[in-house]
Order: structure tokens, then sequence, then C-alpha cells
């Protein structure tokens, strides 16, 4: 059998030969194993193209923010621009005149800030309740330092809608569930959701009727205690994240 996914490898867990060599005998392994991953999705691959190339400019929006979504264990970022004289509030933050303001949900300040620093032209302020700081060992060990925002994580939750077929197998609100939060991570063909967009519930139809559902009637979206619509606005200054336990399945 096969077992699919990451799998953790403990020292001295490794002992059967699985193609004989001549002249080798035994196995073992000394140490743990490295835990790998699942290989990355179509979407998650153009995401991270997108990034890479984006980094190959300098000053731009894009450009900043490819180079902060590349830092490692940064898992989500966007990057506003105000180029007028007066505070501007994009996707609900305010951005100081002539700044940008960087939302970035994880990553070290320190390697964050490096990435402003090698993108970021001369001139152009920052924004943000978060001071980071980088010290370039290239000059004299000056320190340049910027604010950025770190965003709230909220809620996402979902109610989901469907008619018992009779055919309908007893594990379909688990699967529902398990393909949501997928695709809601960008595990599946949409990019992941993220800081400072709309989230449409229409969106995620297809998902409901993929898990196997063949009577569709309704899935509604809210964002922590607001109400249950179509679509919800996602701030800049908000992280989403949706679990099994908000998420709502009702057979009919």
């Amino acid at each position: 059998m096969t077992e699919n996914g990451p799998i953790s490898i403990a020292a001295g867990t490794v002992t059967k030969i699985v193609t004989v060599i001549p002249g080798w005998d035994t196995v073992t392994n000394a140490a743990a194993g490295v835990l790998g991953r699942d290989a990355e999705t179509q979407t998650e691959f153009e995401t991270r193209r997108y990034n890479s190339v984006a980094t190959n400019a300098h000053g731009s929006v894009s450009a900043i923010q490819g180079a902060i979504s590349g830092v490692d264990g940064v898992l989500d970022c966007k990057v506003l621009e105000n180029s007028t004289d007066n505070a501007m509030t994009i996707l609900g933050v305010s951005v100081d005149p002539h700044s940008i303001c960087a939302c970035v949900f994880g990553g070290d300040g320190t390697d964050i800030a490096e990435a402003i620093y090698r993108k970021k032209d001369a001139g152009c302020g920052t924004t943000g309740t978060t001071v980071v700081s980088y010290t370039d060992p290239d000059f004299n060990n000056a320190v340049y330092t910027y604010n950025i925002l770190r965003p709230i994580v909220v809620d996402v939750k979902m109610a989901v809608t469907i008619k018992n077929t009779g055919s309908t197998p007893a594990s379909i609100a688990d699967d529902i569930k398990a393909a949501l939060i997928a695709d809601f991570y960008g595990q599946g063909e949409n990019p992941r959701v993220g800081l400072g967009q709309t989230l449409y519930a229409s969106r995620f139809y297809p998902i409901v009727i993929g898990a196997g559902v063949s009577d569709f009637v309704s899935l509604t979206v809210a964002l922590g205690t607001g109400a249950f619509g179509s679509y919800i606005d996602i701030n800049a200054n908000r992280e989403p994240k949706l679990d099994e336990s908000n998420i709502t399945v009702t057979i009919i």
C-alpha cells in the first residue's frame, strides 16, 4: 500500500530493503527523515512564479510584494501604495501620503525588512504599527527601519445546504468540509484566499459539487461575526482563516 502526503520517519525505522542490490544486506536510518510535503498544485506554482518574476523589478508595488512573499515563513502579503499628498484608506487600511503599507502575515521581521530594503525606492515612506529593521553589513552596519502592518486573523464561516438524494454517502458532510478547506488554502484550482480581496460564495459551488453532491442547494459566507451572504470583503489588515468548526452542512 502506498501512503500519500508528508510521512514522518523516526530514526531506526527504515529496516527493509525494497529493491535488492547484490552486496547490500541490511539497512537502517541513524537519523530521522526530513519531513516533506505534497507536490505544489498548479495554482501554487503560478502564484510562486508570479512573485518570482515580480522580484526582478525594483521600486514597484509588485516587486516589493513579490520579494516579501518570498521570505521564509510569509504566508500572505499585500502591499498597498498611496502616491498622493493626503492619507488614503485602501482596502480598509489608512496609508500615509507618498508611502506604502506592507501587510504581512508570517515571517521574521528582520527578513521582511531586508526584502523591503532591497526593493523599495528611496524617499518612499512606510505605514504600519509594527517596526522592523535591517542592518546592512556592506555599508558600515547602517540600520534601516520600516513600518509594516501585521494583520489580525479573522474566521471565515460557510453555510452549505444540500438535498439528500437517497444515495448521498454518510461521509458527505466531512467530504464537503475537507474540499472547501483545501480550496480555501489554494490546494486546488483556485488561489489561496487572502488579504485584501472580495470572496464570492459562488467560487465554492463547483467545489461542493465536486465533493460528491448531486443536488446542491446553496452556500453562503460570513466574516467574523458578520451576516451570511453571497460575498464578503476582506480588508488588507485581516487574515482570513477557515476550519471545520466554522463550516455548517445542512442536509434536507
